[in-house]
Parts: C-alpha cells; structure tokens; sequence
C-alpha cells in the first residue's frame, strides 16, 4: 500500500485529526481564503492539481465535497476522471464520500466507468 501523501483545504481541525486517527503524514494544505467553491481559478486550488498530477499527492481529504468545488463540471473532470487516471484517492468526512469504498460508487447511466459518490 502506498504511504497516503495527505493534501487538504478548510476546516484544518477535523481533517488534521483524521489523519491523526488514520496515522496519515500531511503533505500540504491548501487553502484558498475568500474565493468561492465555483472558482475554478483558486491559486491553491490550481497548485493542489498540479501537485496531484505530479504524483506528489495521492489522497485529497476534504471537510466537504463542497469544499473541493461546487462546480458539478470540475467535480466529474477531476474527482470522477483524473483522480483516476492519476491514482488519488477523494475523500469528503462530512459526507462520508471516499472514492476507495465500493459502497460509494453508483453506477452513472451513460457514462462509461463513471460513478457517482453517496452518503453512507
């Protein structure tokens, strides 16, 4: 198993104490005070991505999937395609979201090895 590279955004306490309880390293945390989650453009939210290509981080922990963005179109790019393709792995505490956990993943109608994530 590879050594989980930890990256977040907002909410530091209750994501820095799931990695605690999970004995996860923090890689980097990424924050973008004062920018929506409809932003795309978010200067930390832009360097995450890279740093997640590059291979640098392979779990993106978030407070809520919301956090990550509210843009349903960059939430099917990245958590439902290029995570993928990259190998991170997406988790969201709030709403029990993890892209690791087959119970997670429905089957999406019309997209080829798409999936949606539900609440537990």
């Amino acid at each position: 198993m590879k050594v989980p590279r930890i990256a977040f955004a907002a909410g530091r306490s209750p994501l820095t104490e799931y990695c605690r309880e999970h004995s996860w390293n923090i890689y980097d945390v990424y924050c973008d005070e004062n920018y929506s989650g409809t932003d795309f453009d978010r200067p930390d939210f832009q360097r995450m991505l890279k740093d997640c290509e590059s291979g640098k981080v392979n779990v993106v922990l978030c407070k809520s999937q919301s956090r990550f963005s509210r843009d349903l179109g960059v939430i099917e790019e990245y958590i439902h395609n290029k995570f993928i393709e990259w190998g991170v792995r997406f988790i969201s505490i709030v709403d029990y979201a993890d892209t690791d956990d087959a119970y997670n993943k429905q089957p999406r109608p019309g997209i080829p090895g798409g999936f949606l994530l539900r609440h537990k």
